[in-house]
């Protein structure tokens, strides 16, 4: 299986010049069509890469990265290259994320065995009234 983004060929004078709509920024030139779209998958690969980069990934999760890139714009699940990062981070947390999330449920937890707790509708209704919407049924 392999990534599939449109490709927008374009004349421009004895320039053909290729972008993806899905992939902001990344374009390609050349004298003919051909050219112009290897341009382009090499553009690709490198802000797909980048993207890697930004995200601090392990040559596996690389990997990683790449089959959910193609499972996910191969069934038209996301429509940009920003929408599927943050598909990723959303669905791929950082230790320190999954460390922070542990604690906050350890904490509330202990709030919970200690009775430092309160009926979620009894917070909902002070969160209305202080910032003056209504709940509703």
């Amino acid at each position: 299986m392999r990534n599939e983004f449109t490709a927008v060929i374009e004349k421009d004078g004895k320039w053909f010049v290729a972008y993806s709509p899905e992939v902001p920024g990344a374009n390609g030139q050349g004298r003919t069509r051909g050219e112009a779209l290897d341009r382009l998958h090499e553009a690709i690969d490198l802000t797909l890469e980048d993207r890697c980069e930004e995200l601090a990934l392990t040559s596996a999760e690389f990997e990683q990265f790449s089959e959910f890139v193609r499972q996910k714009m191969g069934n038209g699940a996301v429509e940009s290259l920003e929408e599927l990062v943050d598909l990723w981070r959303v669905n791929n947390p950082s230790e320190q994320e999954l460390e922070e999330s542990v604690r906050a449920l350890e904490e509330g937890l202990a709030d919970a065995a200690a009775g430092r707790v309160r009926p979620a509708e009894d917070v909902f209704r002070d969160l209305a009234a202080r910032y003056g919407a209504e709940l509703s049924e």
